[in-house]
């Protein structure tokens, strides 16, 4: 039987980016969020910034720079800017700086921008400190140095800088320019989260959910990953759905688990495309709708999240919201089956034994199986089992069918169970014993294998009372040894 795709429940933990990259980016510019413009006329600024007043030159620059009683104009403003800084003046330092470093109004010149950061770095300037500490981790114009890096990020963060607190706590969490200090880097970050920086919200989240450093805490994670969530960062908004979807901290409540997602779908996230279109799979939070489903994990699955291409390819194999097509859920299978997906491995093998979707090929369907077998597949170790038993697509070898019957049969699967018990009635790749054949075609047959208690029937007519015994011994054992523990609220 084919296995269709379903969602993973918990998302995997996002590795924390050890390059540092400098929080500098176009969308994020302090180009365009300066306050505090003065009243003062165009032609009044223009007549003391000739006169060379620096104040006012900085303020002229600022001008044209927002647009504001001129036409936005940023090569003007980054010359106003040029002539206020050679003055001194840290703000068009910075600001300079900052223009250099993003080659906006001017061409761009990372070892410039860090000349002008250090200039207003070293007067006290913040933001400056932060940008010049972000060019020292990242090698951009200066030589990668993260000793220094971490100097100016601590000078950031000491006068409250979020940001800079933010990278400050990454750098003791993996020790780059200071000794490894967990404990410094939970309080930085801590810092950092206190004034809303949503990288360091997100991080505690994280923290909190895994134990990672601080004890568990599913109500705490949740509370980080909603302030993160609410400044639009897509992980958080990922993860706070996926508490929603199991009940995680907050109470189950899967239309707003639908509500996160969608909100981290729009923004390319692939764990959220791939969990909404789950809830639409499943009519969990939201109307059942398989082609919603199949659109969202197609999104996902067309940037490699191996999860939704094998969940796509099960659409397609079903024809459950696209139209039925084996070749393309062997495609998509094959996606997902080259990037390790165990149950994708064992569909693709199933697909060459039916030849559905491929031409039939048992040596292709062994070469999928035992993959999807290495990594305990327990479906996988049976069927493939079943090929070594029968010779199909690889050498006849009994042994090695009774060694994957025996993985999968202590995986709990009922129809290994049958065919290991099978086995040892006859004494094929196994020594002959009707004890153990009986104790595993009981186990089967216990689970429900109308074949087993055929076989467990005729297997109990030529042992003696004494030999029944001890096989319902075996039995019981076994079944005491994998009993599930008792779930306690």
């Amino acid at each position: 039987m084919l296995k269709r795709g379903r969602r993973a429940t918990t998302a995997t933990v996002f590795a924390l980016n050890l390059i540092f990259p400098l929080a500098v980016t176009a969308g994020s510019s302090s180009l365009e969020n300066v306050s505090g413009m003065s009243e003062q006329s165009i032609s009044e600024l223009t007549s003391l910034s000739e006169e060379g007043d620096a104040k006012a030159q900085f303020k002229l620059g600022r001008r044209y720079s927002r647009g504001q009683g001129v036409p936005q104009d940023y090569a003007q403003a980054a010359s106003w800017y040029q002539k206020a800084a050679k003055h001194g003046h840290s703000e068009a330092q910075f600001k300079l700086g900052e223009m250099y470093d993003l080659g906006i109004g001017i061409t761009k010149n990372k070892s410039r921008a860090a000349t002008l950061y250090l200039n207003a770095a070293q007067k006290g300037h913040p933001i400056a400190q932060h940008y010049l500490g972000g060019l020292y981790a990242t090698g951009e114009g200066v030589t990668q140095d993260y000793r220094k890096a971490f100097d100016w990020y601590q000078k950031a963060a000491k006068q409250g800088n979020a940001s800079a607190q933010y990278y400050l706590a990454m750098m003791y969490e993996f020790g780059k320019g200071v000794p490894q200090d967990y404990a410094k880097a939970t309080s930085w970050y801590q810092e950092a989260a206190k004034q809303g920086n949503p990288k360091a919200q997100y991080y505690l989240g994280e923290a909190y959910r895994n134990g990672n450093r601080v004890p568990q805490d599913y109500v705490e994670a949740a509370n980080w990953y909603e302030n993160a969530a609410e400044q639009g960062n897509s992980s958080a908004q990922f993860l706070l759905g996926a508490l929603y979807d199991l009940g995680k901290g907050v109470p189950q409540d899967r239309a707003q688990a639908a509500s996160w997602y969608r909100k981290a779908a729009k923004q390319g996230n692939t764990d959220a495309q791939h969990a909404l279109g789950a809830l639409y799979d499943s009519g969990h939070g939201v109307p059942q709708d398989y082609k919603q489903a199949a659109t969202w994990y197609a999104k996902a699955a067309r940037q490699g999240h191996h999860i939704a291409q094998f969940s796509l390819g099960g659409m397609y194999d079903s024809g459950e919201g696209v139209p039925q097509d084996f070749a393309l859920a062997t495609s998509w299978y094959r996606k997902a089956a080259a990037q390790g997906h165990a149950e994708a491995q064992y569909n693709l093998g199933v697909s060459y034994i039916k030849g559905r979707g491929v031409p039939l090929d048992y040596t292709k369907a062994a070469n999928w199986l035992r993959k999807s077998a290495g990594q305990m597949d327990d479906n996988s170790q049976l069927l493939l089992g079943s090929l070594y038993a029968l010779g199909k697509g690889v050498p006849q070898d009994y042994t090695q069918a009774a060694s994957l019957y025996q993985k999968a049969a202590e995986q709990g699967n009922s129809s290994a169970q049958a065919s290991l018990g099978e086995l040892y009635s006859v004494g094929a790749g196994v020594p002959q014993s009707d004890i153990l054949a009986h104790a595993w075609l009981n186990l089967a047959a216990a689970q429900g294998d109308k074949d087993a208690r055929r076989s467990l029937k005729r297997a109990a007519e030529r042992m003696t009372p004494e030999q029944i015994a001890k096989a319902q011994a075996i039995a019981r054992e076994w079944q005491a040894k994998h009993q599930e523990p008792e779930s306690h609220p």
